[in-house]
């Protein structure tokens, strides 16, 4: 289920816009709804704390 308002789904940080959210098949829509989503997904990440990543191991890449 998605929340017409928020546009977020059933599923924990994850929404929806344009076709998915509300079936509008207008680009504009889905745009502007794209907009609203992207805020709101802003907004909750800024809640989130922080989580450190270890580092990346090196690849090392042979040359042919």
């Amino acid at each position: 289920m998605v929340n017409k308002r928020s546009l977020m789904t059933d599923v924990e940080h994850v929404w929806v816009a344009g076709d998915i959210a509300v079936h509008a098949e207008q680009a504009t829509v889905a745009m502007g709804e794209a907009a609203i989503a992207g805020i709101l997904m802003h907004k909750e990440l800024k809640k989130m704390t922080p989580v450190t990543l270890p580092p990346a191991k090196k690849r090392h890449v042979h040359a042919e």
